[in-house]
């Protein structure tokens, strides 16, 4: 349930104020059922320009789960990292100078172009703790960026800093979708250790560039952008005293992506598709005879989309998309 409002200063009309309100129950009902969420968040807004080249936007997103006050069936960690949350969502101030726009402050970078996907969209953080698909409004956690855009006729190029990342909030062991779900073997236990970010200095930045351009109706865009990942690797090693353990231990290594979109409207149908290969991100193994359990692997994500709309006003779309290890 979602509930949008705006409201304006009735006097000179200068500041925007909005902001949503949402709900969101949930039932597990495979055994052992249980309430497994009743999430309710607020977002506030609010923006002005200050003349014809300086505007800004200042926005809070908190939310609290209710589902807690009527369920025991999660761990004090995982209540702990649902039951309260707040922070500034996209608070930003916007420069424009003739052909340059420059954007300082908290916001979403969005590159992609495929819909319901985040192929392109390496910028963003994400929240994964929740499996069904939410409106990406919710999903996208905005970093503290600065961002540098130029306009030369067809086309457009894109500078990024992000001195601090925000990484995805993956949530806590024994959530419903937490990131490892690995069967314990007989006599060992497993151990989740909390996620290992990063400390605030300059080699942990993360930067990108970005050139697009429109040229009779393609929409082509090429970028680079080098970060630690905002994903964790499950890092694993065995300690046998006192008791056989298996300890997992979340990091965010750095990692290297080049990749491009493509978008053409064709009046009856709309073509789009993007492509990213990604350098020495690490992924999780079973082999436990691996010293880390884990592996530094090149990939090469793509997709490729098909959207048709209908007389009748339905809209059909069709999409495949791949991994590809090399």
């Amino acid at each position: 349930i979602e509930e949008l409002f705006v409201m304006e200063n009735e006097e000179d009309r200068k500041y925007n104020f909005g902001g949503f309100i949402n709900s969101k129950y949930a039932y597990t009902y495979t055994s052992p059922t249980h309430h497994s969420m009743f999430r309710n968040t607020l977002e506030l807004h609010v923006s002005d320009s200050l003349n014809e080249d300086i505007s800004w936007k200042a926005s809070a997103r908190g939310s609290y789960d209710a589902v807690f006050e009527f369920e025991n069936f999660y761990s004090d960690r995982v209540e702990d990292n649902r039951r309260f949350e707040g922070a500034f969502h996209e608070t930003y101030m916007d420069i424009s100078k003739g052909d340059w726009e420059f954007r300082l402050g908290r916001q979403h970078i969005i590159w992609g172009e495929m819909v319901g996907l985040f192929f392109a969209d390496v910028v963003s953080a994400k929240d994964t703790r929740q499996w069904v698909a939410e409106d990406f409004d919710m999903i996208r956690i905005p970093q503290w960026a600065a961002r540098v855009e130029r306009y030369m006729g067809d086309y457009h190029a894109e500078a990024i800093w992000i001195p601090f990342m925000t990484y995805n909030e993956i949530g806590k062991p024994g959530d419903d979708f937490y990131s490892v779900g690995t069967e314990p073997l007989p006599g060992v236990r497993q151990e989740f250790r909390s996620v290992n970010h990063p400390t605030r200095d300059p080699s942990n930045s993360a930067y990108g560039l970005r050139l697009s351009t429109l040229k009779d109706g393609w929409d082509i865009s090429g970028f680079y952008y080098g970060s630690r990942d905002a994903s964790p690797t499950f890092f694993r090693r065995f300690e046998a005293d006192p008791t056989p353990t298996l300890i997992f231990e979340p990091e965010h290594k750095r990692i290297h992506q080049f990749g491009g979109t493509l978008a053409k409207d064709f009046s009856n149908f709309l073509i789009r598709a993007e492509a990213i290969y990604t350098l020495d991100r690490r992924y999780l193994v079973n082999d436990l005879n691996d010293s880390d359990g884990v592996v530094k692997q090149d990939t090469l994500d793509y997709a490729i989309g098909l959207e048709h709309a209908t007389m009748g006003g339905t809209t059909l779309n069709f999409q495949f998309f791949q991994r590809w290890y090399t």
